[in-house]
């Protein structure tokens, strides 16, 4: 039985694989326009369009270590308790917020490492995922293109009979309007009838 796309060959003028008029000059202007048409679509690499990405960094100040110092008070507050009191709190927070920055540290130390070989891990499988969609992608295609060359071979026998049928009518019509046009100039011009007036007795 014809498949699918053998059925529905007559809503497809294009026969790429059996096209044998697809030669010389008319294939180099079907390229020349598949190539004026391809020069609209957007490129595949779509980044090239976008400007350069700067990678040299912004120059940072330095950082200010001014707040993790633990001054004591100045010379004339020396003697004030309230003063020393200050001097104490803010010694006090400092080394808690230095307590915290270390443990960060220790944490990152211990985990860091951990979390960057899973997030890598999750890279390789979003790769994986890919290449096997393009794989499917590759597969399917190649899939379609044969069972377009298929189609298109199996019919093209069908195809030649009747281009030969319809180039053998049209030279046997060309043959007949021939021998009709002659037959016209070799027979004797008919004499045109005399016209008959109606006549009262």
């Amino acid at each position: 039985p014809e498949s699918q796309l053998v059925r529905d060959m007559d809503e497809v003028d294009a026969l790429p694989y059996i096209d044998s008029l697809y030669q010389g000059k008319m294939k180099a202007n079907v390229d020349a326009l598949i190539r004026k048409e391809m020069a609209s679509f957007e490129p595949g690499d779509y980044l090239e369009l976008l400007p350069s990405i700067s990678y040299s960094m912004p120059k940072l100040d330095p950082i200010n270590t001014e707040h993790y110092s633990v001054p004591p008070p100045e010379l004339n507050m020396r003697k004030n308790v309230g003063a020393w009191k200050e001097a104490i709190r803010n010694a006090e927070t400092q080394l808690e917020h230095q307590s915290l920055r270390l443990e960060n540290l220790e944490l990152m130390n211990s985990h860091l490492s951990k979390a960057w070989i899973a997030y890598g891990d999750q890279l390789k499988a979003h790769k994986k995922h890919l290449e096997h969609l393009i794989k499917e992608c590759k597969e399917e295609t190649e899939s379609v293109n044969r069972a377009r060359k298929e189609a298109q071979v199996e019919v093209k026998p069908k195809l030649e009979k009747l281009e030969r049928e319809w180039y053998q009518l049209v030279r046997k019509n060309r043959e007949l309007e021939e021998i009709c046009h002659r037959m016209e100039q070799e027979l004797p011009s008919l004499p045109e009838e005399a016209p008959t007036d109606d006549m009262d007795e």
